[in-house]
């Protein structure tokens, strides 16, 4: 398992486009994909459990991935925060 901390920079934090690209790219990964924000723990591969989160803009979230390609979808996963979602 791995975990690294990031922080989210787009504006307005992860909203419905932020979350649904998230789980949509977090899916096509086999890994088991937690996001961790103010003390709860969540599917990464949900986008409703992503907004129920309601993770602001510069905030820090977690994320924690378990599973043969987990070092490929964590460099992907950071790739897309880090972009802003574009």
């Amino acid at each position: 398992m791995i975990v690294e901390e990031m922080l989210v920079k787009n504006t307005f934090g992860f909203h419905l486009r932020p979350a649904t690209m998230f789980a949509a790219a977090a899916q096509g990964f086999s890994s088991d994909i937690k996001i961790g924000y103010n003390g709860r723990i969540v599917n990464g591969k949900s986008a409703i459990g992503l907004l129920k989160l309601e993770i602001k803009e510069r905030e820090v979230i977690s994320i924690q991935i378990d599973g043969e390609d987990e070092t490929e979808a964590m460099k992907a996963l950071i790739q897309l925060i880090n972009r802003e979602f574009i």
